[in-house]
């Protein structure tokens, strides 16, 4: 078994587009991208000519074409895949245009503004079952987090029964965060982790109740939120997220799962990537994990899978179930009411309705 970044046998680097010169674009991915042996970055888009320019400026030895707007990546026939790294409400369409036109696509999470157009990409997914589509949930591949969700599954914790979470990160200065049908507010662009990681470690939920507001008063999203989670197997969740900070305020996380045996828990104020457990009767212990992040990872298992010709390590039907979760919050907010979610589909079988 190859370990991250390590390419066996006789495959090609796959050659990659870049959509999006952002701080996610820039700042999270292409890091990554660059370090990995199995990506080859032969191109990068931006609509903006000042990104493009402070592009060139940044990165003056990194030898890839760069042009405006994203139609050329997707037409260029020697492109293997795209990640998607622009604004959130350009998502569907880019993806969808890149899958019909033969790419492999891995897109920045959330996979979109809204239910519906979340629900074309899925569709447009599964109607192409050879190309990857891939939305970068990526907790799912954040060490500390991985080791969280094994020691679960390997039931050291026994049952789990209470999470809490907490994710807070000064409202960032470009005004698309402050427009709620841009950003989804702090709920979708930063929540959303946190909801997308407990249920895929702890299933499905049944009820959502949530409270928060615009504190800062920037825009018209919702910058700070509490959303209590009520999950199928009786455990139950408190997420906080907040941007209503002050602009030095340091990025911050934190999570805690506590079991009928233990409990597990990490957040970012060590230097080290690391996690503690707590075992009934036992001393509580401090192990490190990789140095490497979750955007090396993620971005890994996708070339991975399109080098080997595999499935999506993540099937895009999660992403959707999160942004629904994510979406009741919000609504749970406005309402002031509980949001029963006991219909909706698990998280491994989310249906294009």
């Amino acid at each position: 078994m190859d370990l991250p970044g390590q390419v066996s046998g006789s495959f090609a680097p796959v050659k990659v587009g870049l959509i999006g010169l952002g701080f996610a674009g820039t700042v999270l991915h292409l890091p990554s991208l660059m370090k990995n042996p199995r990506a080859q970055l032969v191109a990068v888009s931006d609509v903006s000519d000042d990104k493009l320019s402070e592009f060139s400026s940044t990165f003056p030895n990194l030898d890839v074409r760069k042009t405006i707007g994203h139609h050329s990546i997707i037409e260029d026939p020697s492109i293997d895949a795209v990640f998607i790294a622009s604004p959130t409400p350009s998502h569907t369409s880019i993806a969808i245009e890149a899958i019909k036109a033969g790419k492999h696509v891995f897109c920045e999470k959330p996979i979109s503004s809204t239910i519906e157009d979340a629900q074309l990409m899925v569709a447009e997914s599964d109607a192409h079952p050879n190309l990857i589509l891939m939305i970068g949930q990526v907790l799912r591949f954040w060490p500390e987090y991985v080791q969280i969700k094994k020691i679960i599954d390997d039931g050291r914790i026994g049952k789990p029964v209470i999470a809490r979470t907490y994710r807070a990160n000064p409202m960032p200065k470009a005004q698309f965060y402050e427009e709620d049908e841009l950003s989804g507010g702090v709920i979708v662009d930063l929540g959303l982790h946190d909801i997308d990681f407990l249920s895929w470690a702890l299933g499905p939920v049944a009820s959502v109740y949530a409270q928060g507001g615009n504190l800062s008063g920037r825009g018209d999203v919702v910058d700070y939120a509490q959303i209590h989670f009520n999950f199928e197997s009786g455990a139950i969740a408190y997420l906080e997220a907040n941007w209503a900070l002050p602009e030095n305020f340091p990025f911050s996380t934190a999570i805690e799962i506590t079991g009928t045996q233990g409990m597990i828990a990490a957040d970012n104020t060590d230097s080290r990537a690391s996690y503690q457990l707590t075992i009934n009767g036992q001393k509580r212990v401090t192990t490190a994990v990789s140095e490497l992040n979750g955007y090396y990872f993620e971005q890994d298992a996708f070339l991975r899978a399109v080098q080997t010709k595999s499935p999506t390590p993540i099937p895009a039907s999660s992403a959707l179930y999160s942004l629904r979760l994510a979406i009741a919050a919000k609504e749970s907010i406005k309402t002031g009411k509980e949001v029963i979610l006991a219909a909706l589909v698990s998280p491994s079988k989310v249906a294009v309705s």
